[in-house]
């Protein structure tokens, strides 16, 4: 079975955490991980709040251009050879909700994630880069990952340049792409 790129992720991060609590399970051939910890699992961390600390060219690799993209974003196992580890964003998770006042018991409300996602070029190395979302709504962070793997897989199979996918998640995504499950690559 070919297993979805934020199904193969997950396990990444939690193999590297050393989770026991974490199970597989298959229903109608999806895999689909659940884990007591999952927001942190939010490496696919995606974002397109204001850039309120940095302008929007500060957070992209300049090693992901449109030349690079089978080397990078477009290869399997870039993101794992990039992304910070399980523990490094669980601590900078921590940091984010005591210095934004939240209270550490609604943590699984919220998700870390990277203002430009490290799946469309985002540096994921930079605080500047990581913030928080919250999971729900309009704005939430499930919907920008919805937004964000399909951006990724229109830049992939080349229906999509990699700057318009970048602008179109660094802009006002959650006014301009209402309805996520009609998108296709022909409407960026």
């Amino acid at each position: 079975m070919k297993l979805n790129p934020l199904f193969m992720l997950r396990c990444c991060a939690q193999r590297r955490a050393g989770l026991q609590d974490t199970h597989l399970c298959r229903a109608r051939g999806v895999a689909r991980v659940t884990a007591h910890v999952s927001t942190v699992l939010t490496i696919f961390v995606m974002t397109a709040s204001p850039l309120a600390h940095a302008d929007a060219s500060q957070l992209i690799d300049s090693r992901v251009t449109q030349s690079t993209l089978n080397q990078t974003i477009c290869n399997q196992g870039y993101i794992e050879r990039v992304v910070p580890t399980f523990d490094a964003l669980s601590q900078r998770k921590q940091q984010l909700l005591k210095a934004q006042g939240i209270d550490l018991e609604a943590a699984s409300d919220y998700a870390i994630e990277f203002r430009v996602p490290v799946i469309l070029g985002g540096v994921p190395d930079i605080d500047e880069n990581v913030d928080l979302r919250r999971w729900d709504g309009a704005s939430g962070a499930r919907r920008k990952r919805r937004l964000t793997v399909f951006l990724r897989h229109c830049v992939c199979r080349g229906e999509l340049p990699l700057r318009r996918a970048q602008t179109a998640i660094i802009g006002d995504w959650t006014t301009k792409y209402t309805n996520l499950w009609s998108l296709s690559c022909r409407d960026l």
